[in-house]
């Protein structure tokens, strides 16, 4: 089998048929996700059937992606050229200078000598702007323009052949066995005709919405799907809507659409670009996209750990991957015993301490000399051992090397940990993990909810610390298609323009309807507002804020053990007392093979390390992100800004493919018994 071919998306034009009155902001959207998630293109097209479409000229469309990204290619087509086709050159010449030289363009004509003519056209027409005047708007940055051509038959692969262009093929209009048999001449044509036999790109555009859920795709998909091949290819294209759901889409689950890639991928296709605005409604179809990325992580989850470390400690196995660890606050050590440990037996110096093997490679963890809750008040130290920890583990030929606890907080993200590090030579990737755990907190979410009968749209739903993970959780809740009855957002009042403006994006960008509360806490204990939550997902970065006694009846708390914004001890008691308040330790992921930690260090005790109630199956989604970020073409890449949205999708979408998954219902440590949650169910379910 040959390698998986490169993702792309594609935008018809037709974003905004469904009604959803927002196409604008599917291709937005999409050019942005793209460009973070590593897709290769942006194909644009337009469709002259489409009277409402959002952009009557595809290069509008690509002109406002190009100022949004900085990486990805924009790629027109495929076009058929008017009778004055300078002014098409002349348009997407103006795009290619304000992307910064990005353009590709894709051909197609009616017959192959019309083909051949409308190449020569665009080429001389491209060519013929003075290079000297690439200075000002609307001249081409690049002097050579890449050309796709869109054949109707064999003769068409031929003639790209003959002149070098690629190729750009609808997989709804042929099929995988054709495809590869034209793909076949093509490469004999391209080796007839002086270049590389085996070169140029194949490129294959079909509908894609990738979930799992069967009746969210029949329902989202393959109706739209159906009302736009009628749209544009009359009711006979129509009645084969099954066929090509089943043979000439990713439309579908996972197994489907891998299956597809696979024969695509031995057929000679290079590209595949997912079209994703047929008349799917925006939301969901920003949703799937994470999904469709993910398609093209290699299900071989040995594959992840497989480079060879470029240089190690050589009395220790080496690492695939790192996490910082402070040491954890609720140690049993002494308070005189502190300084012994950090200043006595680790010298002040991080330390190794032990390693984790997992089923996709090996993690090291390296504690700092210093208690977790002494990282606040000693920021300047906290970056410089964690800058000198992680040239220890690149060292032991970590790659990427993950900040844990409140590490990220002190170090604007770990850029301060990345620059104190580089400044000694260092060059293994930094990451905050903050997309892994924000998509963990949403596993707990969903579990919380499957496990009581409840649904979102029923909840009143407090987020208590607006962070870079607790601002991300919002921002997920609102990606979903049924968004929570109110919200409550809480935080310091120092912070209140901040939420303000959250509040505001929930309403203004996401469409939220439902009642928004602000709880702005001006003592240490939190805004008493967030009493009145049915669910409470604590994310602050404090300890005993939330005074469980006073909760509402019923509610359900997603929390965070570490640093323990709960008083889980008096959450227990009101448990054994009442069972009206379910408290969900976050609890890390489970992997597919259970983890195994060996633990390295003769001066530092295994007490050191806070498991953040993890059981032994799983781990904490920082440490685990250390491990999975860049693994893959469409992986999240290293987190040092606040996170945002697309690296969220693609971080659950990565644990979906590779089978990872949320904890069992449990509070410190203890899972909660069947009985129990159905008892709560039956109580507080969904007429509570």
């Amino acid at each position: 089998m040959r390698s998986d071919p490169t993702l792309s998306l594609a935008l018809s034009g037709s974003g905004a048929e469904a009604g959803s009155g927002d196409g604008h902001r599917l291709i937005t959207e999409a050019g942005r996700f793209a460009e973070v998630a590593g897709l290769r293109a942006v194909w644009l097209a337009n469709d002259h059937r489409i009277v409402a479409a959002p952009s009557p000229n595809p290069a509008i469309a690509a002109a406002a992606i190009a100022v949004l990204t900085r990486r990805i290619r924009l790629r027109a087509g495929p076009l058929r050229l008017p009778q004055d086709p300078a002014a098409v050159v002349r348009d997407w010449a103006m795009v290619d200078h304000l992307s910064g030289g990005r353009i590709d363009l894709a051909l197609t004509a009616d017959a192959t000598t019309a083909l051949a003519e409308a190449a020569d056209t665009v080429r001389r027409v491209w060519r013929g702007i003075p290079a000297e005047a690439s200075h000002r708007a609307g001249a081409p940055l690049q002097r050579n323009l890449t050309l796709w051509l869109a054949p109707q038959d064999e003769a068409g692969f031929v003639l790209a052949g003959r002149l070098g262009t690629n190729v750009l093929v609808d997989l709804t209009e042929t099929s995988v066995e054709r495809i590869g048999a034209m793909v076949g001449a093509y490469h004999t044509s391209l080796g007839e005709h002086g270049f590389d036999p085996s070169g140029g790109v194949v490129t294959v555009t079909a509908p894609t919405f990738v979930s799992e859920d069967a009746a969210r795709v029949e329902r989202s998909a393959v109706a739209p799907l159906r009302r736009w091949l009628t749209a544009r290819r009359g009711e006979a294209a129509a009645a084969r809507c099954r066929d090509i759901v089943e043979t000439a889409s990713l439309i579908g689950d996972r197994a489907h659409c891998r299956a597809v890639v696979t024969a695509l991928a031995d057929a000679g296709v290079t590209e595949i670009a997912g079209l994703v605005d047929f008349g799917v409604e925006t939301d969901m179809a920003l949703d799937a996209l994470s999904a469709f990325a993910a398609l093209s992580i290699a299900p071989d989850r040995a594959a992840l750990g497989a480079s060879t470390p470029v240089r190690r400690h050589a009395e220790r196995p080496p690492l695939d991957a790192a996490a910082i660890i402070p040491l954890a606050a609720n140690a049993p050590i002494a308070a005189d015993g502190r300084t012994a440990l950090t200043e006595g037996l680790m010298e002040g110096r991080p330390h190794r301490v032990a390693s984790i093997e997992t089923f996709a490679g090996r993690i090291g963890l390296f504690a700092l000399p210093m208690f977790a809750d002494d990282v606040g008040a000693r920021r300047a130290d906290a970056v410089e051992l964690a800058g000198e920890a992680c040239l220890l583990a690149e060292a032991d030929g970590a790659r990427c090397v993950a900040l844990t606890g409140l590490l990220p907080a002190v170090s604007r993200y770990g850029a301060a940990v990345a620059d104190s590090a580089r400044g000694k030579g260092g060059t293994t990737i930094i990451t905050t993990g903050h997309a892994y755990e924000v998509a963990s907190i949403t596993l707990a979410i969903e579990a919380a909810l499957a496990h009581t009968g409840r649904a979102i749209d029923e909840e009143d739903v407090a987020v208590i610390g607006l962070g870079s993970i607790g601002t991300g959780v919002v921002r997920r809740l609102m990606r979903r298609t049924s968004h929570p009855h109110a919200m409550i957002l809480a935080e310091l009042a120092a912070k209140e323009p901040f939420v303000e403006a959250l509040a505001f994006d929930l309403r203004g960008e996401f469409g939220f309807a439902g009642e928004t509360k602000l709880a702005l806490s001006r003592t240490r204990q939190v805004d008493p507002t967030i009493n009145e939550a049915s669910l409470v997902i604590l994310t602050a970065g404090a300890a005993d804020v939330v005074i469980p006694e006073a909760l509402r009846a019923g509610a359900i708390v997603i929390n965070d053990p570490l640093p323990g914004a709960l008083d889980t001890a008096a959450a227990t008691e009101r448990w054994e007392d009442a069972a009206d308040l379910l408290v969900l330790d976050r609890g890390g992921l489970i992997l597919p093979e259970a983890p195994t930690l060996t633990w390295e260090s003769t001066t530092v005790d295994r007490a050191a390390w806070n498991r953040q109630g993890c059981p032994d199956a799983a781990l904490p989604a920082t440490i685990l992100a250390a491990l999975l970020t860049g693994a893959g073409p469409q992986a999240p890449g290293a987190t040092l800004t606040a996170v945002d949205d697309n690296a969220v999708s693609l971080a659950a979408a990565q644990l979906l493919s590779l089978g990872v998954s949320g904890t069992p219902p449990q509070n410190a440590g203890s899972i909660y018994p069947r009985m129990a949650l159905r008892r709560f169910s039956q109580r507080f379910g969904p007429a509570h």
